[in-house]
């Protein structure tokens, strides 16, 4: 799954438009890094290893097995 680019840009629009208020720069700037947090957290990451895994059972044939696989950004 890609970035959702249209997501951050809402939130830094909200931000952006309430600077008027009383919020301090410190708050901003949380709210700021929250967005951007989130923003990199929607990434999905797709893996390839070099690694192989061995599958069988005892006196049998062994089958390698590649491991590519996905995660999400914690």
């Amino acid at each position: 799954m890609p970035l959702n680019k249209t997501a951050l840009a809402a939130a830094l629009t909200t931000i952006f438009e309430d600077l008027d208020t009383s919020a301090t720069a410190t708050q901003k700037a949380s709210d700021i890094a929250d967005a951007i947090d989130d923003y990199v957290k929607t990434g999905l990451v797709t893996v390839s290893t070099t690694g192989a895994t061995l599958i069988g059972t005892p006196g049998g044939p062994l089958t390698i097995s590649a491991q590519p696989g996905t995660g999400s950004i914690t």
